[in-house]
């Protein structure tokens, strides 16, 4: 049997508790993994911690642009924030 899925999940998040119920009811095999999203992870930059995914990520922007700096531009503009400076 292959093992079991990890769901992360955060309750105060309407579409995690639905399939929380779900995954409860079928009695499918899972590994609780419970995420405070209300606590700020959006900005917890993973690139700092994980050389392999900054390698990869620099290799996406490389292979994508111009279009990956012009729509992060548009994202960073909708959203009021944008990379921040490291001192």
């Amino acid at each position: 049997m292959s093992a079991p899925i990890r769901y992360y999940y955060d309750l105060m998040s309407q579409p995690s508790r639905a399939l929380f119920i779900i995954f409860r009811l079928s009695n499918m095999p899972f590994e609780d993994c419970v995420v405070a999203l209300r606590n700020g992870m959006a900005d917890y930059d993973v690139r700092i911690k994980y050389p392999k995914i900054r390698a990869w990520l620099k290799r996406v922007r490389q292979s994508c642009n111009p279009y990956y700096d012009v729509a992060h531009e548009f994202v960073y503009q909708i959203s009021g924030t944008g990379p921040q400076a490291k001192l």
